[in-house]
């Protein structure tokens, strides 16, 4: 037997907390059969189908994964928190590999977003471990709400995944929002994630008018020839076609939309609408 080797890490000093003793760390032979096996486990981690997967899998077959002292992680309940790119890999390499694993730690979602920080999940896998749907598009519409409202206090990080879940959970109008414009089909127009975040900042001035506004620029049912909501249609449905060098970027559609609300609030007429960052301020939703 082998002769185990010295420890390098300093013992504690007695002014440091008792150690956590529930968890136990051990160099696993993973096979297919079992990253299958705890891949079943894993209800609570990113969506699956990462991009990484096939290139971990080209490194195993080829004989270039190593054990560098990452781990997976697995819960006191059995549930997957960490890993599973690697534990995919394997199944579609379809080779064992060694990995330490962590098992038997704490139990519960904070766990899982104090995990790997250094590669910060997206605020899509976070709202997707708390069974959001279309959870990518949420997470557009959340983004824009921190960046447009006024209201919600500036964090001194900026944006975290971490900020847009306490956004949401204290907004739900947002959830509705995108269900209600995903409804209408504006996702054939133009960014339903987008929209979504607009429709919840336009109804906090007029539900009413807002609701009508995305039908309108959903579905094309518009009245007068001359409306703000056809111009800014007709703006984003030429943008979808347009070349690269003359597209819009999602910015300035934004202040489009903007400013066609503004004008519709006020029930005037439009022949173009334009926004030049040069010269303008971004417009308010009013």
């Amino acid at each position: 037997m082998a002769k185990r080797k010295r420890s390098r890490i300093q013992q504690p000093t007695a002014a440091a907390p008792p150690r956590p003793d529930e968890s136990y760390s051990e160099l696993a032979y993973i096979t297919p059969t079992i990253a299958e096996e705890w891949l079943a486990l894993n209800k609570q981690n990113r969506p699956r189908g990462a991009p990484q997967v096939a290139k971990l899998a080209r490194a195993m077959n080829e004989g270039g994964w190593k054990v560098n002292g990452e781990t997976i992680k697995i819960d006191v309940n059995g549930v997957l928190r960490d890993g599973q790119t690697r534990l995919e890999a394997v199944v579609h390499a379809n080779t064992p590999i060694w990995s330490w694993v962590i098992c038997d730690l704490e139990a519960g979602i904070e766990l899982f977003e104090t995990i790997d920080q250094g590669r910060l999940r997206t605020l899509g896998h976070m709202l997707a471990i708390r069974d959001y749907k279309n959870y990518n598009s949420l997470a557009a519409a959340i983004r824009l709400v921190y960046a447009r409202d006024p209201a919600i206090p500036r964090e001194a990080g900026g944006f975290t995944s971490a900020v847009g879940v306490a956004i949401v959970e204290a907004r739900p109008g947002i959830v509705k929002s995108l269900a209600y414009v995903r409804s209408e089909g504006m996702r054939e127009v133009w960014s339903s994630g987008l929209s979504a975040g607009l429709h919840h900042l336009m109804q906090k001035t007029d539900r009413d008018v807002a609701d009508a506004f995305w039908h309108s620029l959903a579905t094309g049912e518009i009245n007068r020839q001359k409306s703000p909501v056809r111009v800014v249609r007709d703006c984003m449905i030429a943008n979808k076609s347009a070349s690269k060098d003359s597209k819009l970027t999602l910015l300035a559609i934004q202040a489009i939309v903007i400013k066609g609300w503004n004008l519709t609030r006020l029930g005037k007429t439009a022949k173009y609408i334009r926004w030049n960052p040069e010269r303008e301020e971004f417009p308010v939703i009013r």
